[in-house]
């Protein structure tokens, strides 16, 4: 899903901004990551994983490209290589402290933290792009 909806999205935000894809596909994960711990059947999972996967193609190269936009050619590789730096330090933190919240509280509770940040982040980028 996410090597089909790539380049459409990549389209769409060279065409009207990176940063105009961020927020609203940040929302449409959180979507998707708030639905799946709620599902019940198959086909219910699946259509929560479609939501999930169609907001992670729309994120896609965006916050990169938002990044190199705001970034003057003298910087612009100090720039990205923070930015990727920022992402593993995010995984690092993030994996370990929604794991000790599945392990604490449960998987669900886990689910929900996570689409509950991403939401926030999502929330937090469009006020402070205003």
């Amino acid at each position: 899903m996410n090597s089909t909806g790539t380049m459409p999205a990549s389209i769409v935000a060279d065409k009207f901004g990176a940063h105009k894809m961020i927020a609203p596909a940040l929302l449409v994960t959180g979507l998707g990551m708030t639905a799946l711990p709620l599902c019940n059947t198959i086909p219910e999972a699946f259509t929560s994983l479609i939501v999930w996967a169609v907001g992670s193609s729309m994120l896609g190269s965006a916050p990169t490209a938002y990044a190199a936009n705001l970034a003057n050619e003298k910087n612009r590789t100090q720039v990205l290589a923070l930015l990727r730096t920022m992402g593993d330090v995010g995984l690092v933190v993030g994996a370990s402290s929604i794991g000790l919240v599945a392990n604490l509280i449960g998987n669900d509770a886990a689910m929900h933290c996570t689409a509950g940040f991403v939401g926030l982040t999502s929330v937090a980028f469009a006020l402070a792009r205003k």
